[in-house]
C-alpha cells in the first residue's frame, strides 16, 4: 500500500528499551501485528484523530473534521472508542462563521474524570484554544487568548498542555511574530493556565530565526523543558541550517540551559522528549539533507533520528534509521517508555 503509516519499532538503546513511532509518507510493508484497523464513517467528508487517551477500558480522542450541515466548516470532534475501536458515541464543535481545529489536541485528563484539549479557534484571526470536556465530550467551557504581540500580530497555534505538579497547567505555543511571509518567523509562548482555562502569566522565546515549538516535559522541580529547533527557513530557500533546540525554563520563567545539535548537520524539531533514570533525556528527532527542487531553491527531507543527553547536557550517544528513505516527514514524533 502507499500513503500515510504509523510504523511502531521496539528497540532497545543503551540502558532503556523503547517503542519509537514513525510517521513516514512512503511506501512500507506492515511487520507488527495490528490489534485492530477501522476505517471510521461517521458522516464527515473529512475526519482526521489527532490525540489519542488509553485507558483500561476505553479509548478517548479528539480530531478535526468538516461537517456538511455547517457549511464544510472545520470543526472540533470529541470521541470514545471501546477497547475493540468501535466508536461509542462522538460530539462536534462546529460554527459555520469560526473554525475550531484541534491538529495537536494533546488530550490531557483532569483530576474531576474530564479531559482538557488544545488548538487554535480561525475567524477574522487565530488564537488559541483551551476546551475542557466531561467524560461524555459534552463542552463545559473553552477559553480563548492571542498571538502576545496582538493586535500587530495575531496568529498563533497550542502545541502541548502537561500539568504543573500542582493544580494548574503549562500551555507550550508557538506564534508568527511577522504576518510578512517574506520576513516571517516564528516564536515559542509558554502560558500558565488555571483548572479553568484562565492565564496566569505567560513567557515568550524568540530571535528572529524560526523556532517550531513540538513537545514539552514538566520537571519535578517545576520546571519546564521546552523541545524545539532553530532554523533559517523563513530567509532563504537553499543554504539551509537547522538545529535541534531543546531549553529548559524555571517556575518564572528564565531559562535555566539551553542545548543545540552541533553545527553543521541538519536536525528536526525535538518531537518528543523523555526523563531517563540518569537525569538525562532521550529526544526523537529526526536528521536530514538538502535536496534539489529548481535551480536555485532546495527543500530538506528527513530521516529518523534519537539521541540521547546527559544530565548535564551533553550528548552521549545517537541513532539513526536509515532503513528508511530521506521524506519531508521522516523523522520520530512520539517516543515512549516500554
Amino acid at each position: 500500500m502507499r500513503g500515510a503509516f504509523l510504523n511502531v519499532l521496539r528497540t532497545d538503546l543503551s540502558d532503556m528499551k523503547y517503542i519509537l513511532f514513525f510517521l513516514l509518507i512512503t511506501t512500507t510493508l506492515a511487520t507488527g501485528q495490528i490489534t485492530f484497523n477501522h476505517q471510521m464513517e461517521l458522516g464527515f467528508p473529512y475526519l482526521n484523530i489527532t490525540s489519542v487517551l488509553p485507558t483500561d477500558s476505553c479509548y478517548y480522542a479528539v480530531g478535526v473534521m468538516t461537517d456538511t450541515s455547517e457549511s464544510f466548516a472545520i470543526g472540533n470532534i470529541f470521541l470514545r472508542f471501546d477497547l475493540e475501536g468501535e466508536v461509542e458515541y462522538y460530539k462536534k464543535i462546529s460554527n459555520p462563521q469560526r473554525y475550531y481545529e484541534t491538529w495537536w489536541g494533546d488530550l490531557t485528563p483532569t483530576p474531576d474524570g474530564g479531559f482538557l484539549a488544545i488548538g487554535s479557534v480561525r475567524d477574522s484571526v487565530t488564537k488559541g484554544l483551551i476546551i475542557k470536556y466531561d467524560r461524555y465530550g459534552d463542552t463545559l467551557f473553552s477559553k480563548e487568548f492571542t498571538n502576545p504581540l496582538f493586535p500587530e500580530e495575531d496568529f498563533i497555534y497550542s502545541v502541548e498542555i502537561r500539568p504543573d505538579g500542582n493544580s494548574d497547567y503549562w500551555v507550550l505555543c508557538g506564534y508568527g511574530a511577522s504576518l510578512n511571509p517574506a520576513i516571517a518567523d516564528g516564536d515559542i509562548y509558554l502560558i500558565k493556565i488555571d483548572p479553568n482555562g484562565n492565564i496566569l502569566k505567560g513567557f515568550t522565546y524568540g530571535d528572529g530565526s524560526m523556532q517550531n515549538p513540538n513537545s514539552m516535559l514538566v520537571d519535578s522541580d517545576g520546571g519546564v523543558v521546552v523541545g524545539s529547533n532553530k532554523k533559517n527557513t523563513n530567509t532563504t530557500v537553499h543554504g539551509y541550517t537547522s538545529r535541534t533546540h531543546i531549553f529548559k525554563v524555571d517556575s518564572i520563567g528564565a531559562i535555566e540551559w539551553q542545548y543545540y545539535t552541533p553545527a553543521g548537520h541538519l536536525y528536526d524539531h525535538a518531537n518528543d522528549m523523555l526523563r531517563t533514570s540518569d537525569g538525562g533525556l532521550v529526544v526523537a528527532t529526526g536528521k536530514g539533507i538538502e535536496s534539489y527542487v529548481v535551480a536555485g531553491a532546495n527543500k530538506l527531507q528527513w530521516f529518523p533520528f534519537i539521541f540521547k543527553m546527559d544530565a548535564e547536557q551533553n550528548f552521549v550517544w545517537g541513532r539513526e534509521f536509515r532503513g528508511t528513505r530521506h521524506t519531508t516527514v521522516g523523522s520520530i514524533v512520539k517516543i515512549v517508555p516500554a
